[in-house]
């Protein structure tokens, strides 16, 4: 009973941060919410798998909430905000305050393995993150996956919508809804690809990879959500943490 895990549902009704989710309630008054929680911007019709995106953003980065919205509507998108959570917010049974660099210095080796505090912002980055791995999670297997997004990510393309609705469809033609525990980067550092002989086959724009840094953008489904709730705490920074359960 991954949902009922108590020290993160203790957090996210005390915080009230599954609030972005909420149906109805159109995010940042831009566009209204359908029952399905996508939004449908004014600039012309949703694709049709589109994922619920949400952006993390600290109320005191405001400058960011701004560029990244602009890069939305430009998109033809709006999304929920989920208000960050700091280090004060990040419960030790959710967030370590220590992580071991050992696997990671396989793939940076600038870094020597040890173990080392968790910065504050690191632990808040991951707190963040979790919470909303459990409103994902809340959701039925065959609801749109969640697009997660941080308040520094830079869109790349006008057809950013399209492109991503396309890859969507690609990723959920290959697993049924049930066995969708997996991640689906739009953006990152990759470190190592995952070997071809080992690797899914999924076609053209999709490559399966074995180590990644950042999470700045990535598509969430509720099977994959469930499963992280069940790997917690998340034991090191979010993306080294992503990795390793990637690479295992």
């Amino acid at each position: 009973r991954v949902l009922d895990y108590e020290p993160l549902h203790e957090v996210v009704q005390k915080q009230e941060r599954l609030g972005v989710l909420k149906e109805n309630a159109a995010p940042g008054g831009a566009s209204s919410a359908s029952r399905g929680g996508a939004a449908t911007s004014s600039r012309g019709v949703t694709p049709a798998r589109l994922p619920i995106p949400v952006f993390i953003n600290l109320a005191k980065r405001k400058d960011r909430r701004r560029r990244l919205e602009k890069g939305l509507a430009a998109a033809g998108m709006c999304a929920w905000r989920l208000e960050a959570a700091t280090a004060a917010d990040a419960d030790a049974r959710i967030v370590t305050r220590w992580w071991d660099s050992t696997l990671n210095t396989r793939y940076d080796t600038r870094t020597l393995p040890c173990k080392l505090v968790m910065s504050g912002g690191e632990r808040g980055c991951a707190m963040s993150h979790a919470i909303l791995w459990h409103a994902c999670a809340s959701m039925s297997d065959t609801a749109p996956p969640m697009l997660v997004l941080e308040d520094d990510a830079v869109f790349c393309h006008a057809d950013f919508a399209k492109r991503v609705g396309r890859l969507v469809e690609k990723v959920e033609a290959a697993f049924p809804a049930a066995e969708r525990s997996c991640l689906l980067y739009l953006g990152g550092d990759v470190m190592a690809w995952r070997a071809d002989d080992e690797a899914l086959g999924l076609g053209s724009a999709l490559r399966e990879c074995e180590y990644i840094y950042q999470t700045s953008s990535y598509v969430l489904w509720p099977a994959a959500a469930r499963k992280l709730l069940t790997e917690l705490p998340v034991n090191g920074p979010v993306d080294c943490f992503l990795s390793r359960l990637l690479l295992e």
